[in-house]
């Protein structure tokens, strides 16, 4: 994989992978979560893939899209730690495939910038009717987290995990926020990201690197901007008391997660590595203890799971039960939590996560999405390793090292979703 600065904080990733028949570009425009204008900046990837002025009305960028052979655009909003993602992404097949070996590559890379850096404006500002189209798709979206109760109670488990932080923001901002986001707001807004956002190209593909490298570099590299942003990632601070929080709503099943801190141990890849391995026995696949004991054998759960965060440095356990099961399915986590930290499992349990996570990431290979994305992720904890690599060292991770980042783990904050047939909802 090759990394370089085309400008202040802007910087050009390609990896090359001679199967792909397809090329992906992924631009994404990291900034630090702020609760004044995280809605803001959610919706600006909304505003953009409908506002090009180039192709207006969006049905001409329809048009162009399928003129580049069905080649597929999407924005989304992500984040990491305390920092929110807006992400641009275009999807295109590779020039050996087109007809006569039509290069479409640079033509996908002027879209892809014409999205991003020249929306339609009238009087120098969005126009309402675009911002009202893209108000309602963010809600939507904002909804369905909302609507999805095993989302929503994860979403109030890290709020109350991480209150008064960044961290705690919601990704996609708040309804009433994004309700009252005018023209003007969202115009400065924009500015602000294209003048103080660190940006991150990511280019996957089997050929026409250095093409995409010479658009971009001809774009960005005489852009002047105000930027000093430094990604880094802390230990997360452990309460004195655990904090427990309930929510009653008209619901037909409970949900309860168990939010834990990990201390003592840095965040990197290594560790992280090794904490997957950890979790994966825990609760994150079907031979964790959580599946085999707290669902399978006592049916105190619908599901269960748990997941780790590896830029959060945490995990969280997750269970969807009947409310009556509450404290059973909590006492039994915990025991089976006890049991990973006390070193209750055997080569095989490890065996089995171990070659669980090896055809995942080997997976990953095979999307170019799911590919660029990886690299991403690892070069934010400062890693540069390939997945065989990443693999191997996974294969090497004894006992010790598992049972010692279980000991890790601290409990923080219980959050229990339960029903109440009195709410009207």
């Amino acid at each position: 994989m090759v990394n370089q600065e085309l400008s202040k904080n802007i910087f050009f990733n390609s990896i090359i992978e001679k199967k792909f028949k397809t090329n992906a570009i992924i631009m994404k425009c990291i900034m630090p979560l702020d609760r004044n204008i995280v809605s803001t900046n959610a919706m600006i990837s909304y505003l953009l893939r409908m506002c090009s002025k180039k192709y207006r009305p969006i049905t001409n960028l329809n048009k162009r899209l399928n003129e580049l052979y069905g080649a597929n655009l999407f924005v989304d909003v992500d984040k990491v730690g305390a920092y929110q993602i807006l992400k641009f992404v275009i999807i295109f097949i590779d020039d050996f495939y087109t007809i006569n070996n039509e290069e479409i590559v640079e033509d996908c890379c002027n879209l892809l910038l014409s999205i991003f850096s020249d929306p339609y404006f009238e009087n120098g500002i969005f126009c309402e009717k675009d911002i009202q189209i893209a108000k309602s798709s963010l809600i939507n979206k904002i909804n369905s987290r909302i609507n999805n109760k095993i989302n929503y109670s994860i979403d109030k488990c890290m709020e109350y995990m991480f209150e008064s932080t960044p961290i705690a923001i919601n990704e996609y901002g708040y309804k009433e926020d994004v309700e009252n986001i005018s023209s003007k707001i969202i115009t400065e807004g924009y500015k602000k990201m294209l003048d103080s956002s660190l940006i991150n190209i990511t280019y996957v593909g089997s050929s026409g690197e250095q093409r995409v490298f010479e658009v971009f570099k001809n774009y960005f590299s005489n852009m002047q901007r105000n930027n000093n942003i430094n990604i880094s990632f802390k230990v997360p601070s452990i309460k004195e008391e655990v904090l427990y929080k309930n929510e009653y709503l008209k619901v037909s099943q409970a949900n309860l997660i168990i939010g834990l801190k990990i201390k003592e141990i840095s965040i990197n890849a290594e560790n992280a590595r090794c904490i997957m391995i950890m979790n994966g026995i825990l609760g994150a696949s079907p031979y964790s203890k959580l599946f085999i004991n707290v669902r399978e054998q006592m049916n105190l759960c619908y599901r269960c799971f748990s997941q780790y965060d590896k830029f959060n440095h945490i995990i969280l356990i997750g269970m969807g039960i009947q409310q009556e099961n509450r404290d059973k399915a909590f006492d039994e986590s915990l025991k089976q939590l006890r049991e990973v930290q006390e070193g209750n499992f055997g080569v095989e349990d490890i065996d089995n996560i171990k070659y669980m996570y090896k055809n995942f990431l080997l997976g990953i290979k095979d999307s170019n999405i799911e590919l660029g994305e990886w690299y991403f992720n690892q070069g934010l904890l400062e890693s540069d390793i390939s997945i065989d690599e990443s693999i191997s060292l996974m294969e090497q991770i004894s006992k010790d090292e598992i049972v010692n980042v279980a000991n890790c783990l601290v409990l923080d904050t219980i959050y229990f979703m339960g029903g109440d047939e009195n709410i009207d909802m």
